[in-house]
């Protein structure tokens, strides 16, 4: 009988070496730790410093509320007994405590539920409590990822993994974008996160984590594909099912007033379609959707209106997404690891919808950090290497980076307004193409076969 194999090292000495991606994974064990010590640290201090303390004096000074305004006055609405999907009653509860006039409301209700207890506080205090919740959400997010890393790989690859992920994320944009709009997407991400990295520990609680996610922020329900494809039957169960009891249990308190998101809201997002009152124009710089590629392909060179796709426009972005979806399926079944195809729908979760602004990109942490899984084990070549590199660089960008003036090209105007797009589906391809690694693919063979 063989010896059992103890050590990552041994491990190694019985796969055969995939030539391009170990020029990757095979780092100096005796140079890199001081470096990647030293990025890992100066990188969490470059991140804190952003997010809790230069955002939050560009806060103070502008007095912003952006979109908690929106979360707040429906939070109000419900307090009151008003219909938060009604724009005048809307109105009423933001004239109600001094707010200027929201976007609408078109979240779940559970969300604007959740915020009740904020309604004690002025506007602006609360929007600063919602401030801190995000801080909090972001570097929550980040320490689950780096835990998973310590556990997913060994030794000096989690060590490098850790550090390359806080590298790219404390230049990213989009988490200060969501920062200054006042969105909900770090917490959401905390909750993706949340479920992606105890899946395997404690599936219904991870299955509690992704229904929270979805049932504040509708999207993520994409996910549920995740343990469909794996035949983690539990784990779908629970998500699906709690995910729905969330939902509709949050459109029951609010009786027939629930009954606009199910009818009215999630129909007036559809392809083609525009949700009553939503005045934001598909073609605005920063909307790196598929939505918004149709659009300027086809409604914007005819000056058709912003607000909605055209059915031609429609058409192709229901392709467009459709045949991303039936790609993933294919290589989820046949071939793709458990990372790079979570990897993968993550991006397109982000980049399905009609609208995916900069602070939609902040879901692209996830990705990302699995992207970097895929380099560190030498899963990638080296094309792939450059791809991931130069999507990196693209998504820290901030979106008037890209944005040309408007006397060339109409494509390179096009380009320049869905800049993120492109890095975005760079992702999705390197995570659906990464090569499996023998062995080194250990936590993916165990979470699939665990239930």
């Amino acid at each position: 009988m063989s010896a059992p194999v103890t050590s990552l090292d041994e491990v190694e000495s019985e796969i055969p070496e995939v030539e391009a991606g170990h020029a990757v994974a095979k780092v100096s064990q005796r140079d890199a730790p001081i470096a990647v010590a030293l990025a890992h640290r100066v990188a969490w201090a470059i991140l804190i410093a952003r997010l809790g303390f230069f955002d939050l004096l560009e806060v103070l000074r502008a007095r912003s509320i952006n979109d908690y305004g929106s979360f707040h006055a429906a939070a109000v609405a419900i307090a009151h007994g008003l219909d938060p999907y009604s724009p005048t009653d809307l109105a009423i509860a933001a004239q109600a405590v001094d707010l200027p006039a929201p976007h609408p409301y078109f979240y779940p209700p559970l969300l604007a539920e959740l915020l009740l207890p904020l309604t004690l506080l002025r506007a602006f205090p609360a929007r600063l409590v919602w401030m801190a919740l995000s801080v909090g959400a972001f570097v929550g997010a980040l320490v689950l990822l780096n835990r998973w890393l310590a556990r997913r790989l060994v030794g000096p690859r989690a060590d490098l993994a850790q550090a390359a992920l806080l590298v790219v994320t404390c230049a990213m944009w989009p988490l200060r974008s969501t920062q200054w709009m006042a969105q909900v997407n770090a917490l959401v991400l905390l909750a993706i996160v949340a479920w992606w990295t105890e899946r395997d520990r404690s599936p219904r609680a991870a299955a509690v984590f992704l229904a929270l996610a979805a049932a504040v922020k509708m999207s993520p329900v994409l996910l549920l594909l995740v343990p469909l494809t794996q035949r983690r039957w539990r784990e779908l169960l629970w998500s699906a099912g709690t995910t729905a009891v969330l939902v509709l249990g949050s459109c029951a308190v609010l009786g027939t007033r629930g009954l606009r998101f199910l009818g009215d809201v999630l129909l007036g997002f559809l392809p083609g379609h525009r949700y009553h009152g939503l005045n934001v124009s598909i073609d605005i710089p920063g909307n790196h959707s598929i939505g918004a590629l149709s659009f300027w392909l086809f409604d914007r060179p005819r000056h058709m209106d912003p607000h909605h796709l055209s059915p031609r426009a429609a058409a192709f972005h229901l392709a467009v997404v459709g045949a991303l979806l039936l790609v993933w399926l294919a290589r989820s079944l046949w071939g793709a690891t458990q990372d790079g195809r979570t990897a993968a729908l993550i991006v397109l979760m982000i980049v399905a919808p009609t609208f995916a602004f900069e602070h939609h990109v902040t879901f692209a942490v996830l990705p990302i950090a699995l992207v970097i899984v895929l380099l560190v084990e030498g899963s990638l070549g080296r094309f792939a290497l450059g791809v991931s590199l130069a999507a990196f660089a693209l998504l820290t960008e901030h979106e008037a980076a890209f944005l040309p003036p408007a006397h060339v090209k109409p494509w390179v105007v096009m380009l320049g307004h869905v800049s993120k797009l492109l890095p975005l589906l760079a992702l999705f391809a390197v995570g659906l193409f990464a090569r499996r690694v023998g062995r080194l693919d250990l936590s993916s063979a165990a979470g699939d076969d665990a239930q």
